[in-house]
């Protein structure tokens, strides 16, 4: 439609235009950056951001695998859109992206630390351990890595050793953390 108008609006309205000149402009109109212009994977990215930014995880998983399938080497990529599958509960699909990213950036505290997330949610406390443990051998100062791994602990029916996480948690996160006043509770009942 817009090419006929386009076509109709320069041969009729400039009568000096040839129609070969008149298709050439209108190819040129066809073939513009503007008109033609392909997403490109950091588009994708940014979209996906924006939606998971709105909760609207499913549109923001959408435009995170379009990213993915123009250039599949990006951990951002896969780093979001795990947490968007986590947010809407599609933790085997949380799992898949969070695996990638440690396999794209094995030094990134932040996946293994949002791997166990996922793994507590699947109630595999060993696993989210793991994970915690090694998201704070990146990153000794850790301080929500501290508290989940104390609660995955607990969880595992070892509230002894707890007692360490739970207080490497109260030195490094800040006073205001939603945690801290359980953090402190359990840490008082454990200590007794």
């Amino acid at each position: 439609m817009y090419l006929l108008v386009l076509w109709i609006g320069l041969v009729g309205f400039i009568p000096e235009l040839s129609v070969v000149d008149a298709h050439a402009v209108v190819h040129a109109a066809v073939n513009s950056p503007k008109l033609n212009k392909e997403k490109t994977a950091q588009d994708w990215f940014n979209e996906g951001v924006d939606y998971q930014s709105r909760y609207l995880y499913n549109k923001a998983i959408q435009s995170y695998t379009e990213a993915i399938k123009l250039d599949g080497q990006v951990a951002d990529v896969y780093y979001n859109r795990g947490c968007a599958y986590a947010e809407i509960h599609s933790y085997d699909d949380a799992l898949f992206d969070f695996n990638k990213v440690i396999e794209l950036m094995p030094a990134d505290a932040e996946a293994y630390y949002n791997r166990g997330v996922v793994y507590d949610a699947k109630e595999l406390y060993e696993q989210s351990l793991n994970d915690y443990d090694k998201a704070i051998s990146l990153n000794e100062k850790y301080a929500d890595a501290y508290y989940n791994k104390a609660v995955a602990l607990e969880n595992l029916g070892r509230s002894a050793e707890s007692i360490p996480a739970y207080e490497a948690f109260i030195q490094y996160a800040p006073a205001d953390d939603r945690d801290m006043l359980f953090a402190k509770e359990r840490l008082q009942i454990l200590s007794q």
